[in-house]
């Protein structure tokens, strides 16, 4: 009877450390709440990019002041940044110098201002696509800047109208149609109110696409961005949302993946490229 009580005794021991064991394993699954959505973006009609102008470029022989040679004819261009990147490459302007033997020539080069532009990278050369010369801030564009030497700048200078910058030397950097020039990096954040990440470690976006008719297909390509706690926004990745692209559930309304907010305490949802009939895009954020 003893050994019948020890055997007993023993099985149930076994029983409970495998309804132990077997309780340890299973996953645990938690319910995970997401907050009222953000209307964070709305009607959204274009790209949040600078826009660079493809108007020719007006740019004029100065005689005097510089090193560039007479009888030459030179190509200009300018290419608006911020601190993201370059918003592409302006139409090339092309000057011809005085033919009076003198090799002390100038070529002045009207750059319009681009809204939210921080600085302008200017070109330069004798090169179809023109050679870089120099950097200009918005503040020196604005009162009128003289380039004394590659990458040099003198600003405010005497005679150099607001809005012009005086180039008195040929350019010999990156050429204007170099392929850090080819896309528009210029992503544009003022005015855009971010999304909370604080407390939160997934977002999904809500994506409301508007065409008036489709005789010609719609596309929107997003751009990623998030803010850390210093302030500093930084591009996270670009999603392509597949809209009508013959396959089931490529609708024009439709929920993107989730989104990882990677500790960020601010993301902003901006519109990289957007094309379409009278095309309109509106964006909700969800969180959890």
């Amino acid at each position: 009877m003893a050994l019948m009580d020890g055997v007993v005794g023993l099985l149930q021991n076994i029983a409970a450390n495998i309804t132990s064991l077997m309780i340890s394993i299973i996953p645990i699954r938690f319910t995970v709440t997401r907050a009222a959505a953000i209307a964070h973006r709305t009607a959204i009609t274009a790209a949040d990019k600078l826009v660079v102008s493809v108007a020719a470029l007006v740019s004029a022989d100065v005689a005097i002041g510089g090193s560039l040679a007479h009888t030459t004819t030179y190509k200009s261009a300018y290419s608006p940044s911020n601190q993201f990147g370059p918003a592409g490459v302006s139409a090339i302007g092309s000057v011809g110098t005085a033919a009076d033997a003198n090799n002390t020539h100038c070529v002045d080069i009207t750059v319009p201002q681009v809204v939210g532009a921080a600085f302008y990278e200017i070109f330069l050369s004798i090169d179809a696509a023109p050679l870089w010369v120099a950097r200009v801030t918005e503040a020196q564009r604005a009162a009128g800047v003289k380039v004394t030497a590659l990458g040099i700048v003198a600003s405010p200078s005497a005679g150099v109208a607001a809005g012009d910058v005086r180039v008195a030397v040929v350019g010999t950097g990156a050429a204007s149609n170099h392929v850090m020039y080819n896309f528009n990096n210029a992503y544009v954040t003022s005015g855009i109110i971010g999304v909370s990440c604080v407390g939160y470690e997934l977002a999904m976006l809500d994506i409301y696409m508007y065409v008036a008719d489709l005789r010609s297909a719609p596309s929107l390509v997003l751009a990623i961005l998030f803010e850390d706690d210093a302030g500093i926004i930084y591009v996270q990745d670009t999603e392509t949302i597949l809209l009508l692209s013959g396959a089931i559930g490529t609708a024009l309304y439709q929920i993107e993946h989730w989104i990882d907010c990677l500790g960020a305490t601010k993301m902003y949802v901006l519109v990289d490229s957007i094309a379409g009939q009278n095309a309109a895009c509106s964006i909700k954020v969800e969180r959890c």
